[in-house]
Formats: C-alpha cells, sequence, structure tokens
C-alpha cells in the first residue's frame, strides 16, 4: 500500500493558521468594544484598507490624516460589536456580528447588526475589512 503525502502550495504555505485568522478577530471586537485605538491600530497591517460600510470609499486604516477609528472615538460614546457567528476559509474570516451604538450628543443606545469580512495576511496582520451594514439607517435612529 502506497502512502501519499499531501503538499502544500506556497500559498498554502504562507496562509495563515485558523487560531491565528480567530486570534485576530477576536483582538479586534475587544478592542472596539474597549475603544482601545492604539490596540486596534497594532491589528492592521501598515497598508490596510476598510470599507466600512461596502458602498463607502475605501480608507487606509492606519492614515494619520483620517484615522477612521480616532474618529469613530470621537463620535461615539459606544461602539461594541460582538462576534455572533465567524467562518474562517483560506485567510479569511468572514463575521456575523450584532452591535450596540450610542452617540457622545446623544446618550441613547441603539441595536443593529452586519457581517464584516477579514483578510489577515501571513504576517497574521489584518490586510482588509469589507463590513457590510446599514449606515443610514443606524445613523437615523441615533
Amino acid at each position: 500500500m502506497e502512502t501519499q503525502t499531501a503538499v502544500m502550495t506556497p500559498v498554502e504555505s504562507m496562509q495563515p493558521t485558523q487560531q491565528t485568522i480567530e486570534r485576530v478577530v477576536g483582538a479586534y471586537f475587544s478592542a472596539l468594544r474597549e475603544m482601545d485605538i492604539e490596540c486596534l491600530l497594532e491589528l492592521f497591517d501598515e497598508d490596510a484598507v476598510s470599507w466600512d460600510p461596502v458602498g463607502s470609499p475605501p480608507m487606509r486604516v492606519r492614515d494619520k490624516s483620517s484615522n477612521y477609528f480616532r474618529v469613530l472615538s470621537t463620535i461615539f460614546a459606544k461602539m461594541a460589536l460582538s462576534e455572533e457567528e465567524v467562518f474562517v476559509a483560506g485567510s479569511e474570516a468572514a463575521v456575523r456580528w450584532t452591535g450596540v451604538a450610542m452617540l457622545r450628543s446623544n446618550p441613547r443606545e441603539v441595536s443593529f447588526g452586519g457581517i464584516s469580512v477579514f483578510e489577515i495576511n501571513e504576517q497574521g496582520r489584518i490586510q482588509s475589512v469589507r463590513s457590510y451594514w446599514d449606515k443610514p439607517a443606524l445613523m437615523a435612529r441615533l
């Protein structure tokens, strides 16, 4: 009986592990709940891009002139997202999440939900995030 050995292609061998992807995604949501901007930024690659929500122009996450997370923290007193389901495939994770938001100017909490797709690079950093949620509906309720 002949044994066959699986051969990994160069692309497969450079992909982050499922555990790495789950750890990075978990750290992202945890840091966002805590509004820990420095921790959030450390999770992203230098050239990382975010579409939040998809349909908006892409933003360079670590661009100091328009830092997305710093802007969020000045507008929202609370932006707490919780992972409901995480699906990992290859170097990506799709996450169904629920959230509670509250503006600094209005102490009313509003619930909402969405899906974010994370691409994690071989260094274990977020390369891109594409988030799907209804921004106009959320802002109208706040």
